[in-house]
């Protein structure tokens, strides 16, 4: 007489241990990736620090959204950008230019505003931003 024998279930992984596994090695490739010096590659990180009271702007180049360029109040045409910039540097004993963006503006026209500022021989430009409110 022949005994019938339970049907055989399925075997179920168990994946609880590859999981930790993946877990694991995702956490070690966290820490070491956040580990590694930026300097060793060449890459200089920004640095970013909060402007002292005394560095309030000076003569600040607007810029809306449009494109429009302004500075004392005046309407400042593309061509004449260099020029009004070499005056605006040369009023700046350490011919720093702060530039008010809105932040709206397309980025080409901001790259043209920074290379007549370039042209002009200005040291150092510096975008002046707004905290976030929180």
């Amino acid at each position: 007489m022949r005994i019938k024998q339970p049907p055989k279930k399925p075997r179920e992984e168990n994946l609880v241990p590859l999981i930790n596994v993946v877990f694991l090695m995702l956490i070690f490739f966290l820490v070491a990736g956040s580990l590694r010096d930026f300097q060793a590659r060449g890459i200089k990180p920004v640095e970013i620090h909060q402007a002292r009271l005394s560095d309030k702007p000076r003569q600040p180049l607007l810029i809306n959204a449009q494109g429009q360029i302004s500075i004392n109040n005046q309407l400042v045409e593309a061509d004449q950008l260099v020029t009004v910039l070499q005056k605006a540097a040369a009023n700046s004993p350490d011919k720093i230019i702060f530039i008010v963006a809105d932040k709206r503006l397309a980025a080409s026209t901001f790259t043209d505003v920074l290379q007549a500022a370039a042209k002009a021989g200005v040291k150092d430009v510096r975008l002046v931003t707004q905290r976030k409110q929180r």
